[in-house]
């Protein structure tokens, strides 16, 4: 029997993982991660379930030792990308960005 990838991941990220040809089950929260994640466990054709971190956290105990002690999907929780940039690098961002459209820089104050 061929096994399937899938992903449980934020909209945002299932973009990336589509244009890598994988198929992905994109939600919006967490209490709706967990219940994908659920639902998707107990399809005999996913062999691997690549989950992003903060739906894999949102699991209680009780799930994540019964997805443990199944032998198939195996559960991969990735970590979310992180978008705190600096204030200071977001404006000189904006500004440089600014200044190539208009042609001289700005001040943003």
């Amino acid at each position: 029997m061929a096994y399937s990838v899938g992903v449980v991941c934020r909209n945002e990220i299932a973009l990336g993982f589509e244009l890598a040809g994988i198929a992905t089950h994109p939600v919006p929260s967490p209490g709706e991660g967990v219940a994908r994640i659920l639902e998707l466990a107990t399809r005999p054709d996913v062999g691997v379930l690549l989950v992003e971190e903060g739906f894999y956290d949102a699991l209680s105990p009780s799930e994540k030792r019964t997805l443990e002690r199944r032998p198939l999907p195996v559960i991969v929780p990735f970590p979310g990308p992180k978008w705190a940039a600096p204030a200071e690098e977001a404006e000189a961002y904006l500004v440089e960005i600014l200044r190539r459209a208009i042609g001289y820089r700005v001040r943003l104050r």
